[in-house]
C-alpha cells in the first residue's frame, strides 16, 4: 500500500465554512503563492493543508489524513482525520519545508 503526500489549498466560503474547491499544488511555496494571488477575495478564505493518502492502484484511496498549516506558518506534529488528532506524525521533511519561509 502506497502513502502519498500533497499540498492543497482549500477555497472555503466565509459565510458557511463549506469547501468550494480544492487546488492541489506541487509545493508549499506554490500553495502560498496561490493564496497570495487570491488575497482580495472577500467571499472566501483559503486554507493550506498537507494531505496524506493511503491506497494503491487496485484498491484506490483507502484513507486520508490532514495537517492544516497554522496561522503562524507551523504544521501540527500529528495529522488529523477530520474529527480528531491521530498518532500519525507529520514527516520532518514537511515540517522543515513549512519552517523555511513563514
Amino acid at each position: 500500500m502506497a502513502v502519498t503526500y500533497e499540498w492543497c489549498v482549500e477555497k472555503v466560503w466565509r459565510k458557511s465554512d463549506d469547501i468550494e474547491d480544492l487546488n492541489f499544488t506541487d509545493s508549499l511555496a506554490e500553495a502560498r503563492s496561490w493564496v497570495c494571488e487570491n488575497a482580495n477575495d472577500c467571499e472566501h478564505d483559503y486554507r493550506i493543508v498537507l494531505v496524506r493518502t493511503e491506497g494503491g492502484e487496485h484498491e484506490g484511496v483507502t484513507d486520508g489524513l490532514y495537517a492544516y498549516l497554522e496561522h503562524n506558518g507551523v504544521l501540527p506534529e500529528f495529522f488529523s482525520n477530520s474529527y480528531c488528532s491521530t498518532k500519525v506524525r507529520v514527516p520532518q521533511k514537511y515540517q522543515r519545508e513549512a519552517q523555511r519561509k513563514k
